[in-house]
C-alpha cells in the first residue's frame, strides 16, 4: 500500500464530511433550508451529492491503495475483510439504539451499550491475523443476521442496509474490477451498467402497473424494492 497522499482528494473528503455533518444536523428539523434536504423526486440538491461524493472518493483511493495491481489470495482476503468491516460497522450503527440489557434503562443502559460498542469496535478494528479477522467479521455478521431475523421484538425493525453497507459492497466489487481488468474493460463495464439500467427502466413493463416509466412509486425499481421487502417480511 502506498503512503503517497493526494492532497486534493483529502480536501475533497474533508469537504464531503463537513457537508454530511451539516446535512445530518441542520439545527431544527421543523425549519430546514431546502438545500439541506433530499430532492423529493426529480432534481438534485447538495444533500443528494454526499453519497456519490463518498463513492467517488473511495474509487479514486483504491488506485492509490493498490498501485501495483497484484491479485492473489492474500489480497482478495484483505479486500473481503475490509469490506466486511465497513458492512458490520454500518449495521452496528443501526443496532446501537436497539440494544437491550437485562431490563436496564437510562445511564446504566447507555454505559452497557458503550461497552458493547468498544468490544465490537475492537473486534472489527483490532490488530489480529488475517485469518482471525476473517472469522471475526463473518461471526459478527452472522450474529447481526441472526438477531435481525430472530423474532426478538427489540430487533425486528433494525435495517441491515445502510450507507456504509452500500459503500462496503461497492468497494468490494470495484477493487476486484480494478485489479482484474484493464482500463478499457472498466470503461466498457461502466457504460454497460449505465446503458443497461437506462434500458431496463425505460423499456421493461412494470408488473401490475403497465408501461415502463420513471415516475415516483410506479417505476420498475420501486416495484422491485417492494417485491424484495415482501419476500424478506414473509408476505
Amino acid at each position: 500500500m502506498t503512503k503517497e497522499r493526494l492532497i486534493s482528494l483529502d480536501v475533497f473528503r474533508g469537504f464531503t464530511i463537513l457537508l454530511m455533518t451539516i446535512v445530518n444536523n441542520p439545527g431544527s428539523w421543523d425549519t430546514v433550508y431546502p438545500p439541506l434536504l433530499h430532492s423529493d423526486w426529480n432534481g438534485c440538491t447538495p444533500t443528494d451529492l454526499v453519497f456519490p461524493f463518498f463513492i467517488f472518493i473511495m474509487g479514486v483511493a483504491v488506485s492509490f491503495a493498490m498501485p501495483t495491481k497484484t491479485f492473489d489470495s492474500t489480497t482478495f482476503n484483505k479486500i473481503m475483510v475490509r469490506s466486511l468491516r465497513m458492512f458490520c460497522l454500518g449495521v452496528f450503527f443501526n443496532f446501537f439504539g436497539k440494544i437491550q440489557l437485562f431490563g436496564l434503562e437510562g445511564i446504566p443502559l447507555l454505559i452497557g451499550r458503550l461497552a458493547i460498542t468498544i468490544g465490537v469496535g475492537y473486534a472489527l478494528m483490532g490488530n489480529f491475523s488475517l485469518k482471525n479477522k476473517t472469522y471475526l467479521m463473518l461471526s459478527i455478521l452472522g450474529a447481526y443476521v441472526f438477531l435481525a431475523f430472530s423474532g426478538i421484538e427489540a430487533y425486528q425493525d433494525v435495517r441491515l442496509p445502510g450507507v456504509l453497507q452500500r459503500i462496503a459492497i461497492v468497494y468490494f466489487v470495484i477493487s476486484l474490477l480494478y485489479l482484474k481488468t484493464t482500463q478499457k474493460t472498466q470503461v466498457i463495464v461502466a457504460s454497460a451498467i449505465l446503458l443497461g439500467y437506462w434500458g431496463i427502466m425505460t423499456l421493461v413493463p412494470v408488473p401490475g402497473i403497465g408501461l415502463a416509466n420513471l415516475e415516483k412509486g410506479t417505476n420498475l425499481a420501486s416495484w422491485i424494492d417492494g417485491f424484495l421487502l415482501k419476500i424478506m417480511c414473509g408476505q
